[in-house]
């Protein structure tokens, strides 16, 4: 029974029975410890959860600068179009 009372107390169960005079007044006291593993696991999670939001947010921007380029009207190459038409028609 001393094992099983010190395994409860390592990984942070404990239950008390306190003894007044007649009266027995039965307490239950959890102080949840987290174990290095759990603390590895919790730390992997985070670590996964913002580099996907990082590559999430990647993905969408590059998304957007593509609709941007394709949507957008090339001024460029209307003005030297026109500016070459007005060559043509001054000469």
């Amino acid at each position: 029974m001393y094992i099983v009372q010190r395994q409860a107390v390592q990984k942070g169960r404990v239950r008390c029975t306190c003894y007044q005079s007649v009266k027995t007044n039965e307490i239950i006291t959890t102080y949840p410890t987290a174990t290095l593993e759990q603390l590895v696991q919790a730390a992997a999670i985070g670590a996964w959860g913002v580099g996907g939001s990082i590559a999430i947010a990647a993905l969408i921007y590059v998304i957007v600068k593509k609709l941007q380029s394709a949507l957008k009207p090339n001024r460029v190459k209307e003005e030297t179009e026109v500016h070459a038409m007005t060559l043509n028609m001054t000469m």
